[in-house]
């Protein structure tokens, strides 16, 4: 669960940003056009990610237990 809520929260911040940056490429260009700010949204979750995840943890299993045969 806690999981769910660090990966969702990370979406809203990179949801925000991305909204965040076309609008104020609007308000720079003057007109609506597809550029680098399209880009916001993933660099940002990429970023996240490096900086709130721990090496080698994975968001499909909780506490996988290691088998040793």
């Amino acid at each position: 669960m806690r999981k769910l809520v660090k990966v969702g929260a990370m979406f809203a911040i990179a949801a925000i940003m991305q909204i965040g940056g076309c609008k104020l490429a609007y308000a720079e260009r003057g007109y609506k056009a597809i550029g680098s700010d399209r880009l916001i949204f993933p660099v940002v979750l990429f970023l996240e990610y490096k900086a709130f995840c721990e090496p080698g943890e994975s968001f499909y299993e909780d506490e996988e237990e290691e088998y040793d045969a």
